[in-house]
């Protein structure tokens, strides 16, 4: 069974294919062991926040909650379903590199996508307010942008080493 990424993203890839070319070089990006190593320690990284939220227990019990309408038991819930998807989209992507199949790589690639555009939205608002952004923010920024452009390479990789 073929899966039509041809008919998908053909037209994207013959527009921009020199571009493309040019920044998709295995020299700069689509390493997939980096791509590999980032979703393990993603993996990792989440399996350790899960253990920390459920070892935490009622850390919340002596504080009065900040905002009345919104419970600090709420949040730690949030934290799991986070924490849960995160979980689902690094081993998907850990997955997807070791047997080599493009679908894996694509929720990875579109939460960096949001993630980017987030992050983007979130400095032209800082600017009229004249809020500073910080070192912390822009390394970050820089990383996930990293991040996006090996995992993007690679998916771009997969799909031209093999006839979807």
């Amino acid at each position: 069974m073929k899966i039509p990424f041809h008919e998908q993203f053909g037209t994207f890839f013959r527009t921009y294919n020199k571009d493309l070319c040019m920044i998709c070089s295995p020299c700069l990006f689509g390493s997939m062991e980096y791509v590999l190593t980032l979703s393990i320690i993603g993996t990792l990284t989440t399996l350790w926040d899960c253990v920390c939220l459920t070892n935490c227990g009622q850390i919340y019990s002596h504080l009065k909650p900040i905002e009345p309408n919104f419970c600090p038991v709420i949040k730690k819930y949030f934290r799991f379903l986070t924490c849960g998807l995160y979980l689902a989209i690094y081993s998907s992507l850990a997955i997807g590199i070791k047997i080599e199949h493009p679908v894996l790589l694509l929720p990875y690639i579109l939460l960096q996508m949001v993630n980017i555009t987030l992050l983007i939205l979130v400095a032209f608002l800082s600017i009229p307010k004249s809020t500073k952004l910080t070192r912390k923010t822009l390394i970050y920024c820089g990383f996930s942008a990293f991040n996006f452009l090996q995992c993007f390479c690679s998916f771009r990789h997969m799909l031209q080493s093999r006839d979807f």
